[in-house]
């Protein structure tokens, strides 16, 4: 069997919002994911953290929530991993760039959604 040289591919974004995990998901997976509907909080990927997510062919994307601050505004991280057999090759490709511009430009026309940048890895 030959052996693949294949890049691992990652990337992150972060929101501010008054709106739920649920609510910003929903609208999320309507903007930008054609629909694919986020689930699994009662599986409480993140222990204490409230995440939902979404497997879509051989990624997984994690929508986690952070702290809220006087305002009930709350900050969200949105997670990209590559979910597949693929090996941990040192060549990983971060996609934060790419992720940052699509969801500024799909969610422009969301006022309850500011997207933030890149979160913190």
């Amino acid at each position: 069997m030959n052996e693949f040289n294949l890049p691992r591919f990652k990337g992150g974004i972060a929101f501010k919002t008054t709106l739920t995990l649920e609510e910003l998901g929903d609208i999320i997976s309507n903007k930008i994911f054609a629909g694919a509907k986020f689930g699994g909080k009662d599986q409480h990927i993140y222990e204490e953290i409230p995440a939902v997510f979404i497997m879509l062919f051989g990624w997984q994307l994690i929508l986690q929530q952070g702290d809220t601050d006087s305002n009930k505004v709350t900050n969200y991280v949105l997670d990209l991993f590559q979910f597949s057999p693929v090996p941990n090759y040192d060549n990983k490709i971060h996609l934060n760039s790419y992720m940052e511009y699509i969801f500024i430009e799909k969610l422009k026309d969301i006022p309850e959604i500011e997207v933030i940048g890149v979160p913190v890895m």
